[in-house]
């Protein structure tokens, strides 16, 4: 009778037939369901929906010559404001595309935002760990400038979101 017992129990399940297995690089650890439903790796932390019209609204405010967004590389932090909490694409170069295709109605961005000037940046440490770090992040002696550039614009743009979501409330 003891031919008849499930060969997943006898394995001890899903979960013990995989835990620790390296597959591609990647080590198993954690709880494992059969529908794989389960988020590892990221917080869940809710994301704030803002229109089309809103986003961009608050990239005209803040993009010029004498504002805050004032040179290319820049947008690099726009970017990860805006992949981290208005669920942009977490492709730098699709975010930027998303960027392009917003709303502007008859204004311009006087600096627009184009992937070429921000893609040999995207392996930096403060763009890799996101913007929830940015707050205690010590950038190292290269990256000083354009860190604190990006964390400007990441903080004006949410400063700015947020005023336009208190106006038309």
């Amino acid at each position: 009778m003891d031919s008849l017992v499930n060969p997943e129990q006898q394995r001890g399940g899903i979960y013990n037939y995989f835990q620790g297995a390296t597959i591609h690089n990647m080590v198993i650890n954690g709880n494992m369901t059969k529908n794989g439903s389960e988020n590892f790796g990221s917080e869940n932390k809710k994301r704030t929906v803002y229109s089309e019209e809103q986003v961009a609204r608050a990239l005209l405010a803040i993009n010029g010559k004498d504002k805050v967004l004032s040179n290319y590389q820049l947008w690099l932090g726009a970017c990860c404001y805006l992949m981290k909490r208005c669920d942009y694409s977490q492709n730098l170069e699709r975010c930027c595309d998303q960027i392009a295709k917003l709303p502007y109605g008859l204004m311009k961005l006087e600096i627009e935002c184009k992937y070429e000037n921000i893609r040999k940046f995207s392996f930096l440490k403060f763009v890799k760990e996101g913007i929830d770090t940015w707050d205690s992040y010590q950038p190292r002696k290269e990256e000083e400038k354009l860190f604190y550039g990006c964390k400007a614009v990441a903080d004006e743009l949410d400063r700015t979101l947020k005023q336009d979501t208190e106006i038309t409330e």
